[in-house]
């Protein structure tokens, strides 16, 4: 059934922070102790290969509101620069749809700061509702933190639980998830975020565990193996993975069995999202609500989890940071499981939204509608692939290859690593045919590399180019932009 055959449907948004595509992990896992996952599936699509615009945190939801890339968005850096009310966003297309058709926030935010500079309090309700369009947002944020337990997901913050259960704290009159569904007239359609923290405690292990409010016990006998690349050297890779690897391991050791823990925990973590979520979709068939709701299950960036050796999502463009899971949901479209190959990206989000709803606010998203793969399962809507871009920072010196411009296609990824704080520029490549190397341990842009390799770098780092001139990210700064890279220039990483 066409999405057009709905009539002003509700658009949900269920927003996890951390999540990856499910991986490394046993077949079956994630259907038996995932079941919102599951439940949407069924009647929905399921998307293979959808990956996030940006990382980390800031920049990646910046760009999923906006559709735009940091570098135009100017959300580049985690905890440094709010989204800029002046730039179109998911609200404002919803509002050049129909006024009456709100954006109901509820759940992890950061975007943008306290009005007080320092707590977050009702004042932040009314401010976001004025400078962003967003209505009836529960404060406190979340998720905002790599310390202490305040702004936890679970733990002692249950956070997540009280963005979709409630009470909000004491002098704070918000609706919760729940309330604002058992509220609901069921005539009037809206835009509902519900954007959760978990998995991102994944940060408190091992470290900071200890008086987290979280025990080992619930995680230490899941059946969750280490992942198969963990013990690539990245000596063929760019230089700023093994040093952000290096500082960061050395700042969160971890012994060898709390290496086995952490990837528990980090499934674990899951589930306990996954379950409010659950209480979610309950709430919405009570409510006879699902059949004119159209819910995108998603995620803002994945995480490494020892993948590469690696802990977070900094400074890399593996599959594990950047491919994120996306179900399209809804009974009436999907009576039956489906699933698509395409290639899409976070930026695709909001154009599709506005697709739904017959929005005209179209002129500055640099996304495409995913309705044509809603319709059709078998069709694709981007020419060569998605960019995926990395600008932010985390304790690393600027004179190394921090900046990352990548094409992900079907069977390619082509990543450049950059830095403009070095006189004309510093580069650095990835390049891996993904079918036989879904691992991503054999970088063929490193060494000797083959005539029909060199063929194919200069292929994709062409089409990366005409992409990133087109939707925005291309580099600016005192240097030049590689030309046909391959072969004329081949690297060792620096260190």
């Amino acid at each position: 059934m066409p999405v057009s055959q709905l009539t002003n449907p509700n658009i949900i948004f269920f927003i996890t922070d951390e999540q990856r595509f499910a991986q490394h992990w046993p077949a079956g896992w994630a259907a038996q102790n995932l079941p919102s996952m599951d439940r949407l599936a069924k009647n929905g699509l399921t998307f293979l290969n959808a990956f996030t615009a940006a990382c980390e945190c800031s920049p990646s939801r910046a760009s999923m509101m906006t559709s735009t890339y940091p570098q135009q968005n100017g959300v580049e850096v985690t905890f440094t620069t709010a989204l800029n009310p002046s730039d179109p966003n998911l609200a404002n297309v919803l509002a050049a749809a129909n006024p009456a058709y709100p954006l109901i926030w509820k759940g992890k935010w950061h975007l943008s700061f306290p009005v007080s500079g320092g707590n977050w309090t009702e004042a932040d309700i009314a401010n976001l509702a004025q400078t962003y369009n967003v209505q009836q947002w529960n404060p406190p944020d979340a998720g905002t933190s790599l310390s202490g337990t305040a702004t936890l997901g679970g733990g002692k913050g249950q956070n997540d639980r009280r963005f979709v259960c409630g009470p909000a704290p004491s002098g704070i009159p918000a609706e919760s998830v729940l309330d604002f569904i058992n509220n609901c007239n069921g005539s009037d359609p809206f835009c509902l975020v519900v954007s959760l923290v978990n998995p991102h405690d994944i940060f408190l292990y091992a470290s900071q565990f200890e008086g987290s409010g979280y025990e080992d016990a619930p995680f230490e006998q899941l059946p969750i193996e280490l992942p198969e690349n963990q013990s690539d050297d990245l000596t063929t890779k760019p230089g700023i993975q093994l040093a952000f690897r290096t500082s960061y391991n050395a700042s969160h050791p971890l012994t060898a069995a709390q290496q086995a823990n952490y990837v528990k925990f980090y499934a674990y973590l899951q589930t306990l999202s996954d379950a409010l979520f659950c209480q979610i979709l309950d709430a919405l068939t009570a409510k006879n609500l699902i059949d004119n709701s159209i819910i995108f299950r998603f995620a803002d960036h994945g995480e490494m989890a020892l993948s590469h050796g690696m802990q977070e999502k900094m400074y890399n463009a593996y599959e594990e940071s950047m491919h994120i899971p996306l179900i399209v949901s809804n009974p009436v479209l999907f009576p039956e499981p489906a699933v698509t190959s395409a290639v899409v990206s976070s930026l695709d989000l909001v154009p599709t939204i506005a697709e739904i709803v017959g929005s005209p606010a179209t002129t500055t998203l640099r996304g495409t509608s995913l309705v044509p793969i809603i319709n059709d399962p078998e069709a694709s809507v981007h020419e060569y692939g998605v960019v995926y871009t990395y600008d932010d920072s985390f304790n690393q010196p600027d004179t190394l290859s921090g900046h990352i411009r990548c094409l992900r296609t079907p069977q390619w990824k082509y990543a450049v690593y950059y830095s403009s704080a070095v006189t004309g520029g510093q580069f650095e490549y990835e390049l891996y045919e993904m079918t036989n190397d879904p691992g991503e341990l054999t970088n063929l842009a490193f060494g000797t590399v083959s005539e029909p390799i060199q063929q194919q770098w200069n292929t994709l780092h062409t089409q990366l180019t005409d992409l990133l001139t087109t939707l925005g990210p291309l580099p600016t700064g005192d240097f030049t932009w590689p030309v046909n890279p391959a072969g004329s220039n081949v690297w060792s990483p620096v260190t």
